[in-house]
């Protein structure tokens, strides 16, 4: 819907740098669709993303981006990696923006079009984006049950 929006803007209807901007943010948000291969971007702790998802092939992944200062990031870590000792199926990797002096400027909060914290995305087994920044009261709908 959003990429409507930015098609129908014309003439003086917006800035040309702000219109750039707006078309950036939607060809990232397409390339980051569900289904999408999750993109092999520098971590601040100068890890490839790519290489993180290949040691957890055939898991389950919930790649967390938080901060240490934000008690709601500490929440969700909390309740995911309750998720993660239940369910040997999934793994959790934490991505820390406090790590990286530039935050919101830095590169993998762009790359992967990062615009709260915190924020989950979930990779399938395979490495394809399975949702995008859902509730992590919610995450148990998404992920296989434990098996007894």
């Amino acid at each position: 819907r959003l990429a409507q929006l930015v098609d129908g803007l014309s003439g003086e209807a917006v800035h040309p740098y702000h219109y750039h901007l707006l078309r950036k943010q939607v060809a990232t948000r397409k390339s980051l669709a569900v289904g999408s291969a999750i993109p092999d971007v520098v971590l601040p702790s100068k890890q490839q993303l790519g290489k993180v998802c290949a040691s957890y092939a055939g898991k389950y992944l919930l790649l967390t981006i938080g901060a240490s200062w934000c008690e709601q990031c500490q929440r969700v870590g909390n309740h995911i990696d309750s998720l993660v000792a239940q369910n040997p199926s999934v793994a959790h990797f934490n991505v820390n923006i406090d790590d990286d002096r530039r935050l919101w400027d830095a590169p993998v909060v762009q790359q992967l079009a990062i615009d709260h914290i915190p924020y989950i995305i979930v990779i399938g087994p395979d490495g394809r984006i399975l949702s995008r920044d859902p509730r992590y009261w919610e995450l148990h709908k998404l992920l296989p049950q434990a098996q007894q």
